[in-house]
Order: structure tokens, then sequence, then C-alpha cells
């Protein structure tokens, strides 16, 4: 085998680090309310799904069998016919796993509903808009009511004005960017620990400790 060649753990890891400047731009700056949630989605969606295989991975004893591969690729592949091709059969199998807990379950529902409510138009043609009741749901459950303040966890970089960036796309796009942001970085952080804990049992925790880089410092 080529010493250059990627393999999937090399490519995933690579998407891993490439997150955050990646979402930290397009959601925040680049796209409307739409545009927002639906890229926020495929993030928080990929990232789920980059959980359960590693998930799967630690669980099997048939790792190095070559059909394993291919049955966790059909597993994951999108579309209806894919057991887990769906985000909602994601979200289902990671709670009944015990990978993630009950609050995080439910922000995780109140996403994908605010997804679904911005994929379809309204009989008049109209979309929604992001307001507190939108967001509400998903940041209590994952972050703590109140605890939200984008500069806290370094969404923005140092170079981008906050105060500006609130004039420009508003206070709910802020709100919702950290929210969605806190999913994915509980995501990462959990599937990284999978990567490296054999016997990991503990689910996620919905509300992170702000003392790191990581929630699980206690486990690196």
């Amino acid at each position: 085998m080529s010493k250059n060649k990627r393999t999937p753990d090399d490519r995933r890891q690579q998407w891993l680090e490439d997150l955050n400047e990646e979402f930290r731009y397009e959601i925040v700056l680049n796209e409307s309310d739409r545009g927002a949630v639906l890229v926020a989605s495929a993030f928080v969606e990929e990232a789920l799904e980059h959980l359960l295989r590693q998930v799967f991975t630690v669980k099997s004893c048939n790792t190095s069998d070559e059909k394993f591969a291919s049955q966790l690729n059909h597993l994951t592949r999108p579309g209806i016919d894919a057991p887990l091709g769906s985000f909602s059969s994601r979200i289902t199998l990671a709670y009944v796993l015990g990978i993630i807990d009950v609050d995080y379950l439910t922000a995780l529902e109140a996403f994908r509903n605010l997804r679904n409510s911005y994929a379809h138009r309204k009989a008049n043609g109209t979309r929604p808009k992001l307001s507190a009741e939108a967001v509400m749901d998903i940041r209590s459950n994952v972050i703590g009511p109140g605890i939200w303040d984008i500069r806290y966890v370094g969404l923005l970089t140092i170079d981008v004005d906050f105060d500006s960036t609130v004039a420009i796309v508003g206070m709910f796009r802020i709100s919702f960017a950290l929210s969605v942001w806190m999913l994915l970085r509980t995501i990462i952080d959990e599937t990284n620990w999978w990567k490296h804990s054999a016997n990991a049992q503990t689910p996620i925790r919905s509300v992170p400790k702000f003392s790191g880089p990581t929630f699980r410092e206690s486990d690196n």
C-alpha cells in the first residue's frame, strides 16, 4: 500500500479538522436563514454518521472483514431504502444505543424539525425566518439557557467584529449558529472519544463543560 494513500480514518480526521473554518463562515456570515439551516443540517447529519460509524467499528468484531465496510456503507448511505440513510433514523439509533441522552435527543429532534420546516416552501411561497421560538429548543437543550455568547467558545475569529456581525445577520442567527456549533462540537468530541475508548459507555452530555477544547477532558 502506498504511504500516501489516505484511509477512511484519515479522511474523517481531515473532515473534522476542516469543520471549524468551514462552518463558522458558511453558517454565520454567508447564508440566508434557509441556507444557514440547510447547510447546518448537512454538517450535523454527516457528523452524526461519522459518530455511528465509529461506534459500530468499536463494537464490531468483524472490522478486519472486507464485508464489514461494505455492510456499514450500505447501512449509512443516503436514501430511504438505507436503514440509517435518514437524519431521523440516525438520531433514533444514537439514542437507543445510549450514545446520546434524552436532552441531546430533544435538541437534535428540534433541529430536525426546524430543518424540515425550511426545506419546503409554504403554500404562499414564503419561507420561515429564524426566531426565538425556532432556536430555543435547540439552544436550551444543548448548551443550557443563557450560555450562548458566541465569543466565549471562539466561533468567530478574532478579526471578525462581534457587534457588527450581530448588526448584519441578527442576534437569532448568532444564537442559532452557536447552538448548532455546540451540537457539532459535542458529536465530534464524542466521535474522537469512541475512537480511543473501546469500552465507552457514557452518553453524550447535553450541557458540556466550558473549560477547554474538549468536553471529556478527564478521559484524555
